[in-house]
């Protein structure tokens, strides 16, 4: 069982979807949850989630609870219905704190910007095996020409969200020699993971393999309703924690410019970064098939 912490946003979809994946996963024990920024109706929504999945005993920490916004989409309301809002006290430094003290090989995967994680580094100082991010962007210097997608052709460079967020606290975790490996799932590869009315099929024989991704299936059968298809940017960086060989990286030196993202071949780094992807596999970890 691979031991996973969560670092979760609440506006895009796809980051509750992987709370499911990981809620449900044969080969996950989920053993926490840390939310950016925290609201109380965030909580809420991460509570309901983990009951639905009878994972009640998963333990969470929102950094604002008092966060004016409920940062929390529509979707998630005509998904799951009335979202009432729930208070919490800890912290993520101390409820990090705490879960990294009993398990020392604990996964870090965030889907967030990445304040969560650096507030915890910086604080506490620990040596963390393992980092997964989905984020960061590998240009047309690192990405073979046949894998580069349409979108991305000639930039060496672009703006992502979950690291442009917090940009001192992205810059923090990549330099970090305190992080062993750090597995970068990053834009030019999750772009190109939709799901969409084909993939709704194919998922569709799978869809009671476990209470995870029967939540995830009767989500996107809400949202493909409305929506032709969604981008899977988290699940796919979760998936990849569960089994490296759904993402082909590469190692790399991460940099900052301009506001944009990019990368550099660099050995020795202890940083990969995601350049293709076999989605035949993706699907199979994602139901628990693998």
């Amino acid at each position: 069982m691979l031991n996973v912490v969560y670092d979760l946003e609440t506006n895009d979809p796809d980051d509750v979807f992987t709370l499911c994946l990981l809620a449900g996963h044969p080969e996950v024990e989920l053993r926490g949850i840390t939310i950016l920024p925290g609201s109380a109706y965030q909580v809420g929504l991460v509570r309901k989630v983990l009951d639905s999945i009878y994972r009640e005993d998963v333990p969470i920490a929102g950094r604002n609870p008092s966060h004016p916004k409920k940062c929390v989409s529509e979707f998630h309301y005509r998904w799951l219905g009335d979202i009432a809002p729930s208070n919490i006290t800890t912290t993520p430094v101390e409820l990090l704190k705490e879960i990294h003290s009993e398990f020392k090989d604990l996964v870090f995967i965030t889907g967030a910007a990445k304040t969560n994680l650096y507030e915890y580094m910086s604080a506490e100082n620990p040596v963390v095996e393992e980092w997964v991010a989905q984020g960061c962007f590998a240009g047309d210097n690192i990405v073979p020409e046949n894998l580069i997608l349409e979108k991305f052709k000639g930039r060496r460079t672009c703006a992502t969200f979950n690291f442009g967020g917090n940009k001192k606290a992205a810059l923090y975790l990549l330099s970090s020699g305190n992080i062993k490996k750090r597995f970068l799932v990053s834009k030019n590869v999750c772009h190109g993971m939709i799901y969409d009315k084909e993939m709704h099929e194919r998922i569709k024989p799978y869809r009671n393999n476990n209470l995870g991704i029967k939540m995830i299936y009767h989500g996107m059968d809400e949202y493909l309703q409305n929506k032709p298809f969604k981008m899977f940017h988290d699940p796919l960086a979760a998936c990849t924690a569960i089994n490296k060989n759904i993402c082909r990286f590469e190692e790399v030196e991460p940099f900052y410019e301009s506001g944009q993202w990019g990368s550099i071949k660099k050995e020795n780094t202890n940083t990969f970064i995601s350049i293709d992807v076999d989605r035949d596999l993706f699907e199979k970890v994602l139901t628990g098939r693998s």
